[in-house]
């Protein structure tokens, strides 16, 4: 894991802890490849929940679904408008959210 994201974490994670906050929220795009299945299990050990955003047809969400502090949103990058909708529907937070790591992508397959 990069260092900047470990002293981003640790930042946070003190501010927040400063302001007296008991749930820490972040938001994880691109959740299912390497690095953001890696930050998410990073941002859940530093107590964060998690609300990952993965693409629809995404068969590696399924690992994601099954983590405890981890809530999984299936949109395309062109769906973030419905991101609010989608969220309420499955009764994610919708606010609150300290950070948030955008490692999604279009790809062309």
């Amino acid at each position: 894991m990069p260092v900047y994201v470990v002293c981003i974490l640790e930042r946070a994670t003190f501010a927040v802890k400063k302001k007296g906050d008991t749930v820490k929220r972040v938001v994880v795009t691109g959740a299912t490849g390497a690095i953001g299945r890696s930050l998410i299990k990073l941002c859940i050990k530093a107590g964060y929940e998690v609300l990952a955003i993965v693409h629809r047809g995404s068969q590696r969400a399924l690992e994601l679904e099954c983590m405890e502090h981890c809530h999984v949103l299936r949109l395309d990058l062109s769906e973030y408008d419905k991101a609010l909708d989608e969220m309420n529907s499955k009764g994610i937070e919708t606010c609150d959210y300290e950070l948030f790591f955008h490692l999604a992508w279009m790809a062309p397959f």
